[in-house]
């Protein structure tokens, strides 16, 4: 007979329940090398194609007399910068007629100022679910589908708030709030949340499982690598583990003297652990980052967009199925219109941190892939990407200027460059900047 235990974590008001059949059945680890084997392979891609945007935008050494000469060049290219302006239905129907031709479907939807409040349009085409599969639908700005790492934009809004809350810079080490049972190796306890958060924590390995983790805060990083950028999905996966124990965490301050109490709830065994990590975060993220009522799972249901191939081969589509041991990193499953909901919430409502907050959280580059200008303005750019090998869910989303959101879901790999290796979030990127004048 299964038995409940209640557990009560004072940044929490609803206390989590855990089922002990639940507990029995959980996987802590660790993952599948085959698994791992294409975490790793995308990863890496990730990192590279990161790299080459921010050598891109990298600022050009000088010396003071070729900086002197350029000044006022600059003034007048900043000006003709400032100056520029999206033609926005020539953007959306370009990329919609380019995806159109190099992928099995897709939803695009922006969100943007208008005169009479906030306007959205949408392209949508193609299947979401082929009419080859049962439940045959076709792509609205409705359709769920797992969004890969645009999770770990989530995740960071989630730390973001809560370390606000508690007072806790982001550049404090994270030593202090890892599980106290965990054996801390070299370099780890020096590491930062922001760290963390821009993937600079000298982390190097692809795996997201408890199991993992565990291994890889006793085993250590070392510290040549930390600072130096390498996109890991498991620096988002810790922020779990580590939200955790700041829900543990109560501040007060009494005449101005802070006073912070720890109150050490984890279970006994790894596998509770594991689930209670995975039960507060999405507790806590439904409550205080998608406050507008979003979808707040981590599997797969029927009537989700599959993922494919493209072109299309013989297989069926696939259902990414149950992402719980990835949370943090990966797992959350939106349409478009509730991805544009919770980017509103956070850039410009004030209901999940301060706007200046959720400002300084997009300059910090916590959750994003991609700071640019391509000369309109400041863009924020995050990349999701998921895939068994041949089958692909891709994600992308833009924090544009203006206080405009963006966010394309597609269902398979792009055609343009097989297999599997065209960035999307560049794609996209690409097609805005062809559209400014």
């Amino acid at each position: 007979m299964a038995t409940r235990s209640t557990i009560k974590l004072p940044g929490l008001t609803t206390p989590i329940v855990l089922d002990s059949k639940a507990i029995a059945a959980h996987g802590t680890g660790p993952s599948a090398p085959d698994t791992v084997a294409l975490q790793r392979k995308f990863q890496s891609r990730q990192t590279r194609e990161i790299q080459k945007i921010a050598a891109r935008n990298a600022p050009v050494r000088r010396s003071a007399a070729r900086r002197a000469a350029k000044k006022s060049v600059k003034k007048k290219a900043a000006k003709k910068a400032a100056a520029k302006k999206l033609d926005r239905t020539a953007f959306l129907d370009d990329l919609a007629g380019q995806l159109s031709t190099q992928t099995e479907g897709f939803a695009i939807e922006i969100s943007y100022p208008h005169h009479s409040g906030r306007r959205r349009e949408t392209r949508v085409n193609g299947y979401a679910i082929d009419p080859a599969d049962p439940g045959s639908k076709l792509w609205t700005n409705q359709v769920i589908q797992h969004v890969a790492s645009i999770s770990k934009l989530v995740t960071a809004m989630a730390m973001t708030r809560r370390l606000h809350d508690l007072e806790i810079s982001p550049s404090k080490a994270i030593g202090g709030y890892l599980p106290p049972f965990w054996t801390q190796g070299p370099n780890i306890g020096a590491i930062t949340f922001a760290q963390l958060m821009t993937h600079k924590s000298g982390i190097r390995t692809a795996a997201t499982d408890w199991a993992s983790m565990e291994t890889l805060v006793n085993t250590g990083v070392s510290a040549v690598n930390v600072g130096v950028y390498q996109y890991e999905n498991m620096n988002f996966s810790l922020c779990r583990i580590l939200l955790a124990t700041l829900l543990m965490t109560t501040l007060k301050r009494v005449h101005g003297v802070k006073t912070y109490t720890y109150v050490n709830a984890w279970p006994a065994t790894d596998a509770a652990r594991d689930l209670l990590s995975i039960q507060s975060y999405q507790m806590y993220v439904k409550k205080r980052v998608l406050i507008s009522g979003e979808t707040a799972r981590f599997m797969s249901i029927p009537g989700d967009a599959l993922a494919y191939a493209f072109p299309k081969p013989p297989n069926n589509g696939w259902a990414s199925g149950d992402h719980s041991t990835t949370v943090g990193a990966a797992g959350w499953h939106f349409s478009t219109t509730e991805i544009l909901r919770f980017m509103g919430d956070f850039r410009r409502s004030g209901r999940i941190v301060k706007r200046r907050l959720a400002q300084k959280m997009l300059d910090d580059s916590f959750g994003i892939d991609m700071i640019t200008n391509p000369g309109d303005g400041t863009i924020y750019g995050k990349n999701g990407y998921w895939y068994d090998g041949i089958r692909v869910e891709q994600a992308t989303v833009f924090f544009l200027p203006h206080q405009t959101e963006f966010v394309v879901l597609v269902n398979s790999s792009l055609l343009k460059n097989p297999p599997n290796d065209t960035w999307l979030m560049g794609f996209v990127e690409s097609i805005y900047a062809a559209h400014l004048s």
